[in-house]
């Protein structure tokens, strides 16, 4: 029995070592407290375990076919675990391995959810995969630009062709016309043209005119060499452009020019046609201020009619500068016919000529007004600020020089020559308003050109503007076909005449500054009544022209047409009137006929209601008494 028992213990041992080889080391339950070992019991090998692992050793009962768990989840068994498999089932019945349950997990616990692969933010595929689609995206978008460029051509091309055969339009024009299909080419499609021509129907003259006192092709001349001269004046001729800055910088000239009293004539003559060339404004502005300093008598023998004239050409002057009984060539007005064109000499010729106007002889000063106000009539002055500016200041110094004496012969001759040369009120126009108002013969040289251009007669600028005319011919010139809409009214022409009508009436005093003899005409309150009527019916006539103008949709000089008139509408109902105008009120008006009522029509109705309120009035107090005596009792 002993001998048994201690078989028995060894055996155990022995399966206890197997077992502990067998089981691979594997951390345990984190959670399981520390037991106490238990002694193993010890069974007979014969014994069968009911349930166990053992039952049914025949292999076609084993689980070994079944396909693994981790299998199923897409997890991969570690190493480990197939270390951990049990033998075949002929090596179960070793008597050195205790069998093993295949319910006791053997792995930790995986995850049933999917594993998704890492994916970076960037790929170097997909990268060069979108940039071919952005570059073929690019080019196909360049083929469609080009394609609707080329229909854009078409059309233009088209609606040239159009206008051309229904007889307005002009080639001037072509700008504007692709900048108008390009703004209607996203609405209008390919019908563009169409659009284009439907808007060239509503603008009848568009094909507008201009003066130019310029030639449009114009190449600077080269600098004239400087005289060769002896003494201390060679300062301003020797040397280069730097060199002649310093010299005259340091204002050596002008000190001899105080000692000498004046400067060499070929010297003169040399500076005044460097002023024309010369591209130093340092040496344009000090040659002006040489040249005002001299004396007059030197400055009226070099500056002569013949001397201008030169100068006017040599800054590019049209040829038909001299032309005075013939009317001038008009061009087509385009975008810009003095195309980067610099302007720097003729502003300082301006001021040359507003410096010495004073000087001037009598007969040069009348000349040199004349021929500014012939460059004013260039739109050229009112485009640029800085030449408006200086050419105000040189018309008033020459205007001012003319003798008194020589004023309405000087008014008479200037308004006939340049209404024979130009017969567009348009271009009238522009000379019009560069003219100054603060100025007193200036004012008056301008009302004078309006009245005579307006009235088409250049013998109302002789005389006085406010004895010309009168109140009634410029209601008479607002029935004439000038002033009459339409459908091939010319709105350019219609906003100069109306421009032109305002510079008539001016502030409407009839008061004449220049002429000693004139008095101020103080109106009486019966004239001044007849005044501000006739000033109404002025108003009322350009309303009734305003109300006529359509200017819906693109008819952009039809609204400029209307905002004129309407200005110079306001202007004369609130600055012309010699008193305010009276408001009416809803009684003033018959509800029947709508017009206002005269003043016997109100007197009518005044008695039946001075009635009406004195039974009103003798009601209330008898109703007092009344109520009086009843508290008396």
């Amino acid at each position: 029995m002993s001998h048994n028992a201690n078989q028995g213990d060894v055996v155990s041992s022995f399966r206890t070592e197997a077992a502990n080889e067998a089981i691979p080391s594997s951390p345990g339950p984190p959670s399981s407290p520390p037991s106490t070992p238990t002694k193993p019991i010890v069974r007979p090998h014969e014994d069968v375990i009911a349930a166990s692992d053992d039952e049914g050793e025949d292999d076609s009962d084993s689980d070994d076919s079944l396909e693994d768990l981790s299998t199923i989840l897409g997890t991969r068994r570690p190493a480990l675990a197939e270390a951990g498999r049990k033998p075949a089932a002929r090596d179960r019945m070793s008597t050195t391995e205790t069998p093993r349950a295949k319910r006791t997990a053997l792995t930790l616990p995986s995850s049933p959810l999917t594993l998704n692969p890492k994916v970076h933010k960037f790929d170097i595929k997909a990268l060069a995969k979108a940039a071919q689609v952005d570059d073929a995206i690019s080019a196909s978008s360049e083929r469609a630009k080009a394609a609707l460029e080329s229909m854009e051509r078409q059309d233009a091309a088209a609606a040239h062709r159009s206008r051309k055969d229904t007889g307005f339009g002009s080639s001037d024009e072509d700008g504007d016309d692709q900048a108008l299909v390009g703004v209607v080419t996203d609405n209008a499609g390919d019908d563009a043209h169409k659009v284009l021509r439907a808007v060239r129907r509503t603008e009848h003259g568009g094909a507008h005119t201009r003066y130019c006192f310029f030639e449009t092709t114009y190449t600077s001349p080269e600098s004239t060499a400087p005289p060769k001269i002896r003494g201390p004046w060679k300062i301003l001729t020797q040397g280069d452009v730097p060199e002649r800055e310093q010299s005259i910088a340091s204002g050596l000239p002008h000190t001899l020019l105080e000692a000498t009293g004046e400067i060499p004539a070929e010297v003169f003559e040399w500076m005044l046609d460097e002023i024309c060339v010369q591209s130093s404004s340092l040496l344009r502005m000090e040659y002006c201020n040489l040249m005002s300093q001299s004396p007059h008598p030197q400055i009226e023998k070099l500056l002569t009619l013949e001397r201008l004239d030169e100068l006017l050409f040599r800054l590019g002057a049209s040829k038909e500068l001299q032309v005075k009984d013939a009317p001038l060539r008009l061009i087509k007005e385009s975008n810009d016919p003095y195309a980067e064109r610099d302007w720097d000499c003729l502003s300082s010729f301006i001021v040359l000529m507003s410096s010495v106007g004073s000087s001037l002889g009598r007969g040069v000063a009348a000349y040199a007004a004349q021929v500014f106000l012939r460059l004013s009539m260039d739109p050229l002055i009112l485009q640029c600020p800085g030449l408006l500016v200086e050419y105000q200041r040189a018309i008033i110094c020459l205007l001012n020089a003319i003798h008194s004496s020589d004023w309405d012969s000087f008014c008479f001759e200037t308004t006939t020559v340049l209404h024979t040369l130009i017969r567009a009120s348009s271009t009238w126009i522009n000379m019009i308003l560069c003219l100054p108002l603060h100025d007193a013969l200036a004012h008056d040289l301008r009302r004078r050109l309006a009245i005579a251009f307006l009235l088409d007669e250049p013998t109302l600028s002789r005389g006085s503007p406010a004895r010309a005319i009168t109140m009634r011919d410029l209601i008479n010139r607002l029935h004439g076909p000038d002033f009459a809409i339409h459908p091939k009214t010319d709105f350019l022409n219609l906003q100069s005449n109306v421009l032109l009508l305002d510079a008539a009436i001016d502030d409407g005093t009839f008061s004449s500054k220049i002429a000693a003899d004139d008095e101020v005409i103080r109106l009486s309150p019966e004239a001044g009544k007849a005044f501000d009527e006739e000033v109404d019916e002025l108003s009322d006539c350009l309303r009734a022209i305003w109300r006529k103008i359509n200017d819906a949709g693109l008819k952009l000089a039809r609204t400029e047409a209307k905002g004129v008139i309407e200005w110079v509408q306001q202007r004369l109902t609130h600055l012309v009137r010699t008193r305010k105008k009276v408001r009416k009120s809803v009684f003033d008006i018959d509800p029947r006929t709508g017009a206002a009522r005269s003043r016997a029509e109100k007197d009518t109705f005044l008695p039946k209601q001075q009635d009406y309120m004195k039974r009103f009035l003798q009601k209330s107090s008898a109703f007092k008494h009344t109520d009086g005596a009843s508290e008396g009792r």
